[in-house]
């Protein structure tokens, strides 16, 4: 493989992820040359590009980190996502939104408009009814509030807690049900 050789003299001292094929007179074909990103060695991540996805996905994990948090105005200790789940925005804005799409349906529907209707209902009106969050350009429905707001009004806070707890687990084991939390999770 002389010719892998020759791409590491020319770039020494870096981890490189080279592709490359070799044609029918067995003459090797460089694809593409790039630095190999290393797990859990920051300091082997070298492209531009690597730096900022890294830092998206920390940004996502903070962020996921802060919305499991328990609340003082919602039951159940944690959260979950879905983007099938009771107000569907993979199916309604699409699997990955555009920003127009995603803010008219969060303006139209996800921000009140949908606890609004269910309180009408009987149901539990919420202090945040923010019902949609992003990861990138991917909606999700926070389960927490969907199945906070799918109980009653007048529900003890203990029972409302192990319903809602009980609903993510059972989410988390069964998660073919995501499409059916108001039906099959919580009746």
């Amino acid at each position: 493989m002389v010719a892998l050789r020759e791409i590491e003299t020319v770039i020494p001292s870096i981890p490189l992820d080279i592709e490359f094929g070799i044609d029918g007179a067995d003459e090797v074909v460089i694809y593409q040359v790039r630095p190999l990103v290393i797990a859990n060695d920051e300091d082997k991540i070298l492209n531009s590009q690597d730096l900022v996805f890294r830092d998206e996905l920390y940004e996502f994990r903070n962020k996921f980190k802060k919305l499991q948090r328990p609340l003082s105005h919602e039951c159940g200790v944690r959260t979950a996502f879905s983007d099938m789940a009771f107000w569907n925005p993979a199916e309604i804005i699409g699997n990955v939104s555009k920003n127009l799409d995603y803010s008219l349906y969060n303006r139209l529907i996800t921000s009140s408009a949908w606890n609004i209707g269910l309180v009408e209902l009987g149901y539990t009106e919420l202090e945040d009814k923010k019902l949609m969050v992003s990861f990138g350009s991917k909606a999700y429905i926070d389960l927490r509030k969907t199945f906070n707001a799918l109980l009653p009004g007048k529900l003890d806070d203990d029972i409302r807690t192990k319903l809602v707890d009980g609903a993510i687990d059972l989410i988390e084991k069964k998660p073919y049900l995501h499409d059916k939390v108001e039906f099959e999770v919580l009746d």
